[in-house]
């Protein structure tokens, strides 16, 4: 069993529409993803959505060609601006494609999981109240301005592969995993060498009814300069113990 809670924010001023980070969830399948949508590029947004939706829906496995599975997720987007007119300039951007980062992570019966990442959207892994794993970035200065993307038009960029990243371990009975886009992921980082309480504060403030804690939290580090004003998504998922037959 696990318990799955969800966040998306876009940066300071801007409705939740503009937000070009994506999240998706089938916890029955032990399936989640998050992507952040490359800002300049066009449609990012949706780009990043359906990297996540095609995650979750049918999660590229550890035997599987990673960048063979991926390349095939921007037909669908490309197709669809095919089917809509579009002014010049929005034309010209769209033949260029749409680029985001990703991470798939995938639970694996009870004891195992596994990630696959392009990019700076990370998974991190707490059991006990210490931080076990960090993927694909471990420290805070290690986030740089041009991670790895994924592109829709993946023909004309064919190093982009080279980006991917993919990792397994275990899991435990009470351990959290954390998917969060960039920006969120360095602040995360950050907290485990300072400000602890901070991170208690995002844990309650992610199983909380709303969303309204977790968004004075984020206005707050921003304010503080503590987290770049940038969109926000963020998974969290607890292994809870199984409860026993006949309960």
């Amino acid at each position: 069993m696990v318990r799955v809670s969800a966040f998306r924010l876009s940066r300071a001023g801007e409705g939740r529409e503009c937000c070009a980070d994506a999240v998706s969830v089938r916890a029955s399948a032990g399936r989640f993803a998050i992507a952040d949508g490359a800002t300049e590029a066009y449609d990012s947004g949706r780009w990043a959505a359906l990297l996540t939706r095609a995650w979750t829906r049918t999660p590229v496995t550890a035997g599987e060609d990673v960048a063979d599975a991926l390349a095939r997720m921007g037909e669908a987007l490309h197709r669809s601006w095919l089917r809509r007119p579009l002014p010049w300039y929005a034309d010209e951007k769209a033949r260029q494609g749409s680029f985001a980062t990703l991470l798939g992570f995938q639970l694996c019966g009870r004891s195992g999981w596994y990630a696959v990442a392009v990019g700076d959207s990370c998974l991190f892994q707490e059991r006990a109240g210490e931080l076990r794993t960090a993927f694909p970035i471990g420290e805070p200065d290690d986030f740089g301005h041009r991670p790895p993307l994924i592109p829709s038009l993946p023909g004309s960029h064919r190093g982009w592969a080279r980006g991917i990243r993919v990792t397994t371990g275990s899991t435990a009975p009470g351990d959290v995993f954390w998917l969060m886009s960039d920006a969120i992921a360095c602040w995360y980082l950050g907290t485990w060498a300072r400000r602890q309480a901070l991170r208690r504060e995002l844990h309650c403030a992610m199983l909380a009814p709303d969303d309204r804690s977790l968004g004075v939290l984020v206005a707050r580090e921003r304010r503080a300069g503590r987290l770049r004003d940038d969109d926000v998504a963020v998974l969290r998922v607890e292994v809870q113990v199984a409860e026993p037959p006949g309960r």
